[in-house]
């Protein structure tokens, strides 16, 4: 059986394809801007998706985990907005599970969401909802979802992962990030769990909320000091 060591040696061979491939389209992609005239930037900060590197699906695929450990959720992924859209835009930066559901996916023989859906734009009605909640709210805005009774408002793309997972029941939070003295809602951080009681559900939001928006927050800290994308979503 593959032990911790098998999976670090592949993980490493697997970073340095993807690196390698990587570099290969940013030198195409250079190449392509200069001579357009474009620079794949916006007001000198990186773009998204197309700005996107291994390194900050790395970083962020880290903090989701650290997220994941300290809230015992199953599932942890987020997407932010596409960049110089006002309007919903998904994007999809970042997933984790629990052992339960990676050993779930594993026996169902299908590839890891958060390398095989990094960059992908699927839209989402729960994180329009949560985004449109947000601005009208001035504060990031908790949605609640229970898939046992509204599986239909999800795309085919959708119900292929956290369902089949066995997590029907979800909250997402939106991201609020300072920038240029302007506030946005960035996209969102969305939690799955199994069927909590009122209980579990009150202590999580609580715990989701210095998460993803306390002043100590990991997840904050990063997008706002370190992430150098030029942020969508809309103001507030």
């Amino acid at each position: 059986m593959p032990n911790d060591t098998d999976f670090q040696s592949l993980l490493a061979v697997i970073r340095t394809s993807f690196q390698q491939l990587q570099d290969r389209l940013e030198h195409v992609l250079h190449t392509a801007a200069a001579a357009s005239g474009r620079t794949g930037q916006s007001n000198g900060k990186k773009m998204i998706p197309g700005g996107l590197t291994l390194e900050d699906f790395v970083k962020i695929r880290d903090i989701l985990r650290k997220i994941l450990d300290e809230t015992d959720a199953e599932i942890v992924n987020m997407r932010l907005n596409k960049t110089d859209k006002a309007n919903a835009a998904p994007v999809f930066v970042g997933w984790v599970e629990s052992e339960r559901v990676k050993n779930l996916r594993l026996q169902r023989n299908e590839p890891d969401p958060g390398f095989c859906r990094l960059g992908d734009t699927v839209s989402a009605r729960e994180y329009e909802e949560t985004l449109n909640r947000t601005v009208k709210d001035q504060k990031p805005a908790i949605l609640d979802r229970d898939w046992c009774d509204r599986l239909h408002e999800k795309s085919p793309e959708q119900k292929a992962l956290v369902p089949r997972a066995g997590v029907m029941y979800q909250k997402l939070i939106g991201i609020v990030v300072d920038q240029g003295g302007v506030r946005h809602c960035v996209g969102t951080l969305n939690f799955g769990f199994n069927r909590p009681t009122d209980a579990q559900k009150s202590s999580v939001e609580r715990r989701i909320k210095d998460l993803a928006q306390g002043e100590k927050s990991e997840l904050s800290t990063y997008l706002k000091e370190e992430f150098n994308f030029e942020f969508g979503g809309p103001t507030l």
